[in-house]
């Protein structure tokens, strides 16, 4: 074989075997923050084989091997020029412009930059293939069978590549759309709090805001805990109204909101061993308060059991409670089936579509979302793929978080999961999505419950309406904590 043939064919073959093999490693579970490289590579696998087709069409015409010099390279590119390889340098133009928008943006994101250069390189060499077949034998695919072989031409290879050209030229587009969205987002919005290490075992940092100031240096500090795929923005008119008596922070979980990655997969093992840690590794040595919100119903209650502060008090808002579940749905070591909705956020975030969506009312929650003071802020922090990604984790992982959070509240005795005296909060809510569970009613002596009859799940804590009966509830519960005061 000639070697600039054996050359082309080797280097898109190269191209294309990475571009498979990393989008088969970006579907498990584990390998989770490589979901972005594995679509890039999946779409620079579509131009490899491109090239590959070409190369061997070369082949079989027996050209002749001509060196590829300047010298009238203008005359060969110009005789080369097609609508395929128009399109080729335009996706070449959009793979390097969405290189250094990755490259910019956040380092979570910085992973997806090799995709795109990946696909930029793909792209290049489609073209210069495609310019060199033109240039030595005078046909392109197209041409070669349109003249032997019309009728196919126009049944079967011009519907495909309308259909499969216009689709990948379409998502070049949507996705150099989110790149350079991503490096905007991450310039233009800055983390409210301050980046604290975890430490222990780990070396990623989480974000943490902390408002309000301490009347008494002995009063609990609250802490606030989001539910599964939110972030610190989920509770903010609650931590703006305690802000008001107490001092009040919130966190954003590894890989949401503005922190960086941690460990997957994402349960309460894991979360709560990373909480544990961090006010180790930051002196936190405060009394605290909980309050939370849906899965903080796993994630608070296990902090309370195995954390050295001292918890004074807690309020759930439409908790889950692992009281709700039995069997193979609540048992350690076992996944569940993700959510349809959570794996298309994570299959189409790198092409721009969640972000697309989340400026029309299809995107979820999206109305509780825009009644959040720092809306835009919040969007941006979760149409990115890491975000959606570690949703499907935590997703995936819920038998997991429940049997964990039965083992060690439970402790093999019945009637062991009591807080005793400790002043409970609970907020149900009966809406849309909602738990609504009951179950933790008898937990504590000290109870307090309300319920909204027309709440929904995500909105109980985003809306403001019903945020006020919430942090109206914290309030009671937090007097009672520190002052002793009945409700």
């Amino acid at each position: 074989m000639h070697i600039i043939l054996f050359i082309e064919a080797f280097v898109a073959s190269i191209l294309a075997l990475t571009g498979i093999v990393l989008f088969a490693v970006s579907r498990p579970e584990a390998a989770i923050q490589l979901i972005p490289l594995g679509d890039w590579g999946l779409v620079a696998t579509v131009w490899s084989i491109m090239t590959i087709a070409i190369v061997l069409m070369r082949r079989v015409l027996e050209t002749k091997d001509e060196p590829w010099t300047l010298r009238g390279f203008h005359h060969k590119i110009r005789s080369a020029v097609s609508p395929i390889s128009v399109v080729a340098l335009i996706c070449f133009i959009l793979s390097i412009v969405s290189f250094f928008g990755q490259v910019l943006a956040r380092s979570v994101e910085r992973v997806t930059a090799v995709g795109c250069f990946l696909n930029a390189v793909a792209c290049l060499l489609f073209i210069a293939a495609h310019a060199r077949t033109k240039h030595l034998t005078g046909h392109t695919v197209s041409s070669h069978i349109r003249a032997n072989h019309n009728l196919v031409f126009w049944i079967v290879y011009v519907p495909l590549a309308v259909l499969f050209g216009g689709l990948f030229f379409v998502l070049q587009i949507m996705a150099t759309y989110q790149s350079v969205s991503l490096a905007s987002d991450y310039r233009t919005y800055q983390a409210p709090g301050e980046m604290w290490s975890v430490g222990g075992p780990y070396s990623h940092k989480l974000h943490v805001y902390c408002t309000g100031t301490k009347q008494n240096a002995s009063h609990p500090l609250v802490w606030i805990e989001h539910g599964l795929g939110g972030q610190h923005y989920d509770l903010t008119w609650v931590q703006r109204n305690m802000s008001a008596y107490a001092r009040v922070c919130s966190y954003d979980h590894s890989g949401y909101g503005f922190s960086e990655p941690g460990p997957v997969p994402r349960n309460t093992f894991q979360i709560v061993d990373e909480l544990r840690n961090l006010l180790v590794t930051n002196n936190v040595t405060d009394d605290l308060f909980f309050v939370g919100h849906s899965m903080a119903g796993f994630n608070t209650r296990v902090a309370q059991r195995l954390i050295k502060n001292k918890v004074v008090g807690l309020v759930l808002a439409d908790p889950v409670s692992y009281l709700d579940y039995n069997g193979e749905e609540c048992k350690e070591g076992n996944t569940d089936a993700v959510n349809a909705l959570y794996n298309f956020g994570v299959q189409t975030a790198t092409f721009g579509t969640t972000r697309a969506l989340s400026k029309t009312s299809s995107f979820p929650e999206s109305q509780y979302i825009r009644s959040l003071p720092d809306a835009d802020y919040y969007f941006a922090n979760v149409v990115n793929v890491l975000s959606q990604a570690l949703r499907v984790s935590e997703s995936a992982y819920w038998p997991t978080s429940c049997g964990y959070t039965k083992r060690i509240l439970f402790n093999g005795t019945q009637g062991s999961d009591s807080l005793g005296d400790l002043p409970f909060g609970l907020v149900t809510a009966q809406g849309p999505g909602a738990v609504n569970s009951q179950t933790l009613g008898n937990v504590s002596t000290v109870f307090l419950h309300e319920t909204l009859p027309n709440a929904p799940h995500v909105g109980l804590v985003m809306d403001p309406v019903n945020a006020a009966v919430v942090w109206g509830v914290a309030e009671k519960v937090w007097k009672k904590a520190v002052f002793g005061v009945s409700w």
